[in-house]
């Protein structure tokens, strides 16, 4: 399974790096509004709509609303609403109220709740293409990568303590230990690469530090969506990673908080 997951994982990474670099800002967005398009339709299944014409109207409600926001929203609004949103995610985590199960009902509660995953991740991935260019925002994918290797290699090796077992049994403290070493190191590194002076060099490590705490919260939801709908994965699209949101969840959430922060730094 792990060399199936490489695998998987690496032609994904190829793809997807070829075409940050290769492609201008627009037919990004429509590559990635396929793969937002995918993650939406898991959602629905995961929040109990039933068969593909209620799947398809919800991806199509999810257009619309797209258009809408592109068209007539500030980005920076978009980016304010996701991270406010991941907040809130976070703190609800943190209360450890566990997910109603709702299993072969429609949930209106999860079904509202994809937009506001979705859509911020969306415009922040563009929004940091078109502003910073395609290599910082190839970092900012770096960011989930780096820490998603540095909480799977830690909590492999070193993982005792349970993050929170009744979402997810799987992940540890210590994992979560190892990612936010790992991104400290990406971090610094980037901030060098970029040219940062000292006090913008912090600055910019504690953003990608807290992009890497927000992937972790991501996770953390889409595990909660899966344990309330009682799935392993969301789908079975990607061999060895189950579905498209069992990919991007970590990236849902760290990418408006990294974009959102990014902005805040260059108007600062």
């Amino acid at each position: 399974m792990l060399r199936l997951r490489v695998i998987t994982g690496v032609i994904l990474a190829s793809v997807i790096v070829g075409a940050v670099l290769a492609l201008d800002t627009a037919w990004l967005g429509v590559l990635l509004g396929a793969i937002t398009l995918i993650g939406a339709w898991e959602w629905a299944d995961l929040s109990g709509v039933p068969g593909w014409p209620g799947r398809a109207a919800y991806l199509a409600g999810l257009l619309a609303l797209a258009g809408l926001l592109l068209a007539y929203v500030p980005s920076l609004a978009v980016l304010v609403l996701g991270a406010g949103w991941w907040l809130a995610v976070a703190w609800r985590i943190a209360l450890g109220r566990p997910a109603p199960v709702h299993a072969g009902a429609v949930s209106g509660a999860w079904l509202v709740a994809g937009p506001l995953t979705l859509l911020p991740a969306y415009v922040a991935m563009l929004s940091l293409h078109a502003s910073e260019g395609a290599v910082f925002l190839l970092y900012a994918l770096g960011t989930v990568w780096v820490a998603d290797i540095g909480a799977y290699f830690a909590g492999r090796r070193w993982g005792r303590r349970k993050l929170a077992p009744a979402i997810s049994p799987g992940k540890t403290w210590e994992g979560v230990a190892g990612a936010a070493a790992l991104v400290a190191v990406y971090g610094a590194l980037g901030a060098w690469l970029l040219g940062f002076g000292a006090a913008a060099g912090v600055v910019f490590v504690a953003l990608v530090l807290l992009a890497g705490a927000a992937s972790v919260v991501g996770d953390l939801f889409e595990s909660l969506l899966k344990r309330a709908a009682e799935r392993k994965d969301s789908g079975r699209l990607l061999p060895g990673h189950g579905g498209v949101l069992d990919r991007i969840d970590s990236l849902t959430a760290a990418a408006p908080v990294l974009a959102l922060g990014s902005a805040l730094l260059a108007r600062a």
